[in-house]
């Protein structure tokens, strides 16, 4: 087998506290970054957050992908700048 491509890749996780999610801003203008490949929520507005525990507790994530893992890394941190999650 061949490899298909060289690349880099990378997922960072939001790190919110606990609390009610009041909202989120910035997903489009981060989505529009070059290496974005998927931001995901799955907690809805108006739901309490707990303590974060493990992955499964986290709201949602990022992840990119870019030339190198360095890359892929900087996409990651750069969209999640970008977002602003209020929490009550």
């Amino acid at each position: 087998m061949e490899p298909k491509w060289c690349k880099g890749s990378a997922i960072r996780y939001f790190d919110t506290p606990a609390g009610v999610l009041k909202g989120i801003d910035g997903v489009e203008k981060a989505k529009s970054i070059p290496g974005v490949e998927e931001i995901s929520f799955v907690h809805d507005i108006g739901e309490t957050l707990g303590e974060i525990g493990s992955s499964v507790d986290r709201i949602g994530f990022v992840i990119a992908q870019g030339e190198t893992i360095n890359d892929a890394i900087e996409i990651c941190e750069k969209a999640q700048s970008l977002i602003n999650i209020k929490i009550d």
